[in-house]
């Protein structure tokens, strides 16, 4: 799990990441190509896919300047309750941006 910033780090005007955001049950149904190629914290993002995203934002948002922005990928399905988690924190201007497919599947925002 993500853990706090090492201390003396600095501050960041840009925070970027592709945290795991499977969902429990969805491990449960990856394709064995995927599950047995890469290790599973690598791609399991607990119950509800969004784990990580949390202890991001819980541990790193201080090391984040004021008007820096936060920006992850997730899942195709995730962009809402992470545009909620998000708002939760406190975050603003959260934007959802499509991929070439037209997915959701980018989430940024200002702190």
């Amino acid at each position: 799990m993500t853990k706090e910033p090492p201390q003396n780090i600095g501050s960041f005007d840009v925070i970027v990441s592709n945290p795991p955001y499977i969902t429990d049950a969805e491990m449960l149904e990856l394709d064995k190509s995927v599950r047995e190629f890469e290790p599973y914290s690598a791609l399991c993002g607990g119950e509800d896919g969004l784990d990580f995203y949390r202890a991001i934002c819980e541990n790193w948002l201080g090391v984040l300047k004021e008007g820096g922005v936060l920006a992850f990928e997730c899942g195709i399905n995730q962009s809402l309750s992470l545009e909620k988690l998000l708002s939760e924190f406190g975050l603003k201007s959260i934007q959802t941006t499509r991929d070439t497919t037209g997915a959701n599947r980018v989430v940024s925002c200002i702190k």
